[in-house]
């Protein structure tokens, strides 16, 4: 795949891509768990293998050494978010291929492209920037919310099950995540209403985000 940029080693990259036409790539429960199977196993140096992601419980799988270091993503019906560092050389790109790769293989029945393209990636330049992707991520599944206000804004980002947020605001344990090397102390935010309050405040910044 071209990427508009190289990609730095140990660099901070937010990743994105969307179903083709906007179709969802996601639709069911065991779409969604099948991806984030995906996500942890693919995260590593060794092969994965037939059969790994079918096996159940991935997580007893040698992975060899972690390509990336997640620190947040968000998983929706047409699209995906991740916030990563990368740890080396091609990180994402050997990362991102082994992903699609398994997901597009597993879709198998689908007919034509399943993604609109490749994956975007932006580079994060400094921890403000950061901060807000974590928030942004973390509030995308307010567009599912059936209400408008904030207290079922908050309920459905609580609830949302594919999406990194349990895992700081509630200490709910993800195997996926590398909280204890994130640079910027995302876990002072304990509630999704303060997270909507803080993301309402930053015009500037989500104006520059929805790009």
């Amino acid at each position: 795949m071209l990427r508009k940029h190289l990609l730095s080693d140990t660099g901070i990259y937010h990743l994105y891509n969307r179903g083709v036409d906007r179709r969802n790539i996601f639709e069911d429960n065991e779409d969604y768990s099948r991806f984030l199977s995906l996500m942890f196993l693919c995260n590593g140096s060794n092969t994965v293998q037939r059969g790994m992601v079918s096996s159940g419980d991935t997580t007893f799988y040698d992975r060899g050494e972690n390509l990336v270091e997640i620190y947040a993503y968000c998983l929706m019906p047409n699209h995906f978010h991740f916030l990563l560092r990368q740890r080396g050389d091609n990180g994402v790109s050997k990362l991102m291929k082994k992903i699609l790769t398994g997901y597009a293989v597993y879709k198998y029945e689908r007919r034509g492209s399943l993604f609109e393209g490749p994956y975007k990636s932006s580079h994060i330049e400094n921890d403000r920037y950061f901060g807000y992707l974590v928030h942004y991520i973390h509030l995308n599944p307010l567009v599912l919310s059936t209400k408008k206000d904030n207290k079922d804004f908050a309920r459905q980002i609580v609830e949302y099950p594919y999406s990194s947020y349990g895992a700081y605001a509630l200490g709910l344990e993800n195997e996926l995540l590398s909280k204890e090397t994130i640079p910027v102390d995302v876990c002072e935010i304990k509630s999704a209403e303060q997270m909507i309050s803080i993301w309402r405040q930053a015009k500037e910044v989500r104006k520059e985000l929805e790009k």
